[in-house]
């Protein structure tokens, strides 16, 4: 029971304008769901049995009543509560310490780069970088008082501006004191296929530097994870003991919750990502990896073709 985890989505404002964002929702039209109803929703999920709880968006930190959120988790039960963010509003230090304090146990951090062109081109907010790293130095500020005692996580979303300096951002942000690392691969959706010609990179481009990713991770003894990255790529580029490595056999069946048209609707993750948004080849299914692989996002496919994936007939 302990292990199971809710995600629930907070509504879809936001204080960036990612290229690569999948929410295809205008932001006119992005609202927050009301503080009684997600009351409602972590109590269920309590009583349910979950006791790791994540809040995700949008950006959940601009929520306005996220300590407040944390906090009504924390006192229900939840031994593990978690915010997905783009960091920004951590250079706060004031409101970072409100939300440990409120019950928040676990960070993970969505930052693209290691260099502020790139990152404030990627978020389409000048000053992005700054506050995020600033952010992050308050992180350390809290793990290093001993309030923060599960790992920091940073969310990269491999694209077309960042992929060529993977190994390169493990090591910057391993200066920093951070070792443990998520790529996940752009998903086109919404702006992410709108900017799909400067966001979107052929898996075949990318291969080589999540190899060097990988390797430096090994070497430095840092947690690394890949998302959206089918298994015959790993095997074609010769990436041993790649299972350890892929996010999704990692993340386990976790369930979310968004609130679509008043209403919450409720989902397994992992289900929705193979029955509705990814695809695979009709060769796919003479693979030896096709019972763990998801597909590619149906929108790659659009994009790129089929051809890069081979079946794997004998591991």
């Amino acid at each position: 029971m302990k292990n199971k985890r809710a995600e629930i989505n907070l509504g879809f404002i936001c204080n960036n304008r990612c290229k690569f964002c999948m929410v295809g929702v205008a932001p006119e039209q992005r609202k927050f769901s009301s503080f009684i109803s997600l009351k409602k929703e972590i109590a269920d999920y309590y009583k349910r049995g979950y006791r790791a709880l994540g809040f995700l968006g949008g950006e959940p930190t601009i929520y306005p009543e996220i300590a407040e959120l944390a906090s009504f988790a924390r006192r229900l039960g939840f031994k593990r509560i978690l915010i997905v963010s783009n960091g920004r509003r951590y250079s706060d230090r004031a409101f970072l310490e409100k939300l440990i304090h409120s019950g928040v146990t676990s960070f993970y951090v969505s930052i693209h780069s290691h260099k502020a062109r790139i990152e404030d081109y990627l978020t389409s907010v000048q000053g992005s970088f700054r506050e995020k790293i600033e952010g992050l130095r308050n992180l350390q500020y809290f793990r290093n008082k001993g309030l923060i005692k599960d790992t920091i996580f940073l969310n990269i979303v491999v694209n077309k501006r960042n992929y060529k300096y993977l190994r390169d951002i493990i090591f910057f942000y391993y200066r920093m004191g951070f070792s443990a690392f998520r790529f996940n691969f752009i998903r086109p959706e919404g702006r992410g296929f709108l900017y799909a010609r400067q966001m979107v990179p052929a898996y075949s481009r990318i291969m080589r530097h999540v190899r060097e990713a990988l390797d430096s991770a090994k070497a430095l003894n840092a947690e690394i994870s890949f998302d959206s990255i089918p298994p015959c790529l790993f095997y074609r580029y010769r990436i041993e003991g790649f299972e350890h490595y892929i996010g999704e056999l990692r993340d386990g069946p976790a369930e979310s919750s968004l609130e679509e048209e008043g209403r919450r609707r409720r989902f397994v993750i992992s289900q929705v990502r193979i029955s509705r948004d990814k695809t695979k080849g009709r060769s796919c299914k003479k693979c030896v990896f096709d019972p763990i692989c998801e597909g590619v996002w149906k929108n790659y496919k659009r994009l790129y073709g089929m051809k890069e994936f081979k079946p794997v007939i004998k591991p």
